[in-house]
This record gives C-alpha cells, sequence and structure tokens, in this order.
C-alpha cells in the first residue's frame, strides 16, 4: 500500500457566476423565476391540457399566468395551514384570505389541480417515478446553479406521501414517516443541489477509489466507510477493537492522498478523507454507563470534521424544511379527527393536520 502523509488542501476559487447571478437577482420574484423558467411553466401547462383532454375536463383555464398563481398559492398553503383547502375562499373572518380570493377563483385553482399533469401518459414506461421524473430533471437542471459554500454533503430525505405506490416506504422514528425516499446533495445551510429517487432500501457508501478520484479532480471528500471497504488498510479490526480497546481509541493509516481513521466510540466507526486526518485530537463529552456519569473522549479531527453542523446538515435542514412547510392539500380533502398523541389525523389517510 503506498503511504502518503500529504493531504490536498483546496482552496475555494472565485466564480464570476455568482456575481453575475447577484446581480439578476433583485427580489423573491427574481429568485423565484430561476425554478420557475417560462420553458418549464410552458411544458406543464401543455401536459396539463393534454391530460384534461384526455380525462374530458376544462382545460380553458390552464394558463401560465394562472399556473404560476396555482403554484404560488401551493407554496403558501405550506407556512399559511388551514385545515380545509376551500377555506382560503371562505368569506367568515376567521378563515377568509383577501391574497389568496383576488389572486384566482376557487373552482378555477380546483379545476387546474385536477387537470395537473408533468408528463405524457401516452408516453408512460416502466419507470416508478415516470409521472414525476421530468420534475426531478428540471429541479436539477436549475438547482444546479453555482454555490459559493464549501461544505456540500449528500444524505437521504423524505417525501411525504399516503396514497398507494410501488415505491413507496415507511420508516419509523423519522420526521416524515411514510413517503419516498429520495437521494439529496445539499450545502451546508440546507439549499439543493441535486436530487434523485431512490426505489430501494439501500445506502450511498464512500470508498477509497472515489476519494483518490475526487482529490485528482480538486474536490475534498470526507464520509464513513464500510468494513469491507477499507482494502486491507493496515487498521485493527472491528471486532477485537470493540473488546480489546478503551473509548476513544483511535488509529489512523493512509493509502495515497486519503486518511483513514478508525475510532471507537460506543461502536467503532471508519471515516475516510482527501481533506481532513486524525490530528489535532479534540475532546468531547459522552455518557458513561459504567462510571453513571458525563465524561470526556479524545475524538478525531476527522470525526469531528463529518459530524460538525457546517458540514453535516444540508439534507437533515432541507428534510426539516419539507416537514415542516410542505404543500398540504392534493386532490383528496383531508378531514380532521384526534389521533395518538393529541394530533390531528385525516380519518381517511393519517395525515397529520
Amino acid at each position: 500500500m503506498r503511504v502518503n502523509n500529504a493531504v490536498p488542501y483546496f482552496v475555494q476559487q472565485p466564480n464570476e457566476e455568482i456575481d453575475k447571478l447577484k446581480e439578476k437577482v433583485n427580489n423573491p420574484v427574481d429568485c423565484i423565476n430561476l425554478f420557475w423558467t417560462e420553458q418549464w411553466i410552458e411544458e406543464l401547462c401543455h401536459h396539463s391540457t393534454i391530460y384534461a383532454e384526455q380525462k374530458l375536463l376544462s382545460k380553458d383555464h390552464i394558463t401560465p399566468q394562472n399556473m404560476k398563481i396555482f403554484l404560488s398559492i401551493l407554496i403558501f398553503s405550506g407556512y399559511n395551514k388551514l385545515p380545509y383547502r376551500r377555506m382560503y375562499w371562505c368569506e367568515t373572518l376567521d378563515a377568509f384570505n383577501n391574497l389568496v380570493s383576488e389572486s384566482i377563483r376557487r373552482d378555477t385553482f380546483d379545476k387546474i389541480l385536477r387537470s395537473l399533469h408533468f408528463p405524457d401518459n401516452m408516453k408512460m414506461t416502466d419507470d416508478r417515478f415516470y409521472k414525476v421524473r421530468s420534475l426531478f430533471q428540471h429541479l436539477n437542471s436549475v438547482s444546479s446553479l453555482p454555490f459559493q459554500q464549501e461544505f456540500h454533503s449528500i444524505d437521504e430525505i423524505m417525501i411525504p406521501y399516503y396514497g398507494k405506490h410501488g415505491a413507496k416506504q415507511f420508516i419509523r422514528d423519522k420526521p416524515i414517516r411514510s413517503g419516498f425516499k429520495i437521494w439529496a446533495a445539499c450545502t451546508s445551510d440546507g439549499s439543493l443541489l441535486y436530487c434523485w429517487p431512490a426505489s430501494v432500501f439501500d445506502n450511498l457508501f464512500t470508498s477509497l477509489p472515489l476519494l483518490e478520484n475526487l482529490a485528482n479532480r480538486g474536490i475534498a471528500g470526507t464520509g464513513t466507510l464500510r468494513e469491507d471497504r477499507l482494502h486491507g488498510t493496515p487498521l485493527m479490526e472491528k471486532k477485537e477493537m470493540e473488546k480489546k480497546k478503551y473509548r476513544g481509541y483511535v488509529e489512523e493509516a493512509f493509502t495515497g492522498s486519503t486518511s483513514v481513521v478508525k475510532w471507537k466510540d460506543n461502536k467503532v466507526v471508519s471515516v475516510a478523507s482527501n481533506k481532513v486526518r486524525m490530528l489535532p485530537v479534540q475532546k468531547t463529552g459522552r455518557w458513561s454507563k459504567l462510571e453513571k456519569k458525563h465524561i470526556e473522549v479524545d475524538m478525531p479531527n476527522s470525526i469531528q470534521q463529518y459530524g460538525a453542523p457546517r458540514t453535516s446538515p444540508g439534507p437533515k435542514r432541507l428534510s426539516v424544511g419539507i416537514a415542516k412547510d410542505s404543500v398540504r392539500y392534493n386532490g383528496e380533502q383531508h378531514w380532521t379527527k384526534k389521533g395518538e398523541q393529541h394530533h390531528s389525523r385525516c380519518r381517511e389517510c393519517s395525515q397529520r393536520s
């Protein structure tokens, strides 16, 4: 194994595209237009019109202007919540919303909701995500705008869904338990860079060849490693370290420009990085079951950098935003009931209100 203790140092270069983009964005409308491009709105209206014709629905109301208002109200319903969609147009003082009612008629909104469609059903393939595949492609194309941030992370997020679908998953003890699992690449503040659906239950794992390839491209990477992906790295075996070593014990080895660190906490963790290494070792607080008190244990720098708040929570912050401010209304009406733990849930699908 080739040993090289020189971990590369990555310097972020000035990006002229960022400066040009800032000149174009002067208000929130300019910002949303970066994502709701004219071409995408036209395609959305085109496919929705085709679907309306197939289902013998009214199509005169499907215009680019109405579609933008429709999408805006969906976003508005994420943070201005009412238990029933039509209450936004209700004339009672406790529910009436002047912004919504003056923007679009209630019946027009309902007709667009019934006709909304992203692809052409006549061209359907075996892809389980065919009906939203074009939406993912659009999100990835517009989300790839240059972001001037050093730390990016990749993790899974859940998109809530309560209907019937072969790719839907249920994960217990998650903020969003039922829905579709999506892989998302995000910046440290939760801004989406790239996303793609995962139709099977699996994990995305770091590998040493991947980190070497990233280093050759001038891209820093840090991630956890499975034991069977250490490729003969001269480190103590996981089972042996768990039995014989104390909490906070750490070992490091190098392969090419990549540092591999194995650290014992409650369990043994292996982290590989082509940017950071083991030193300097820092202290972190842990609860000791044996001593029944908080103790301090050694933590290597690469572990600390991997789990630092500035580097790790991008997808987590995106998940929190989806769970907190997601669009609440679909084609079904949700009537609430008193559920477990005093939450209001729909009688039909158990969706939390």
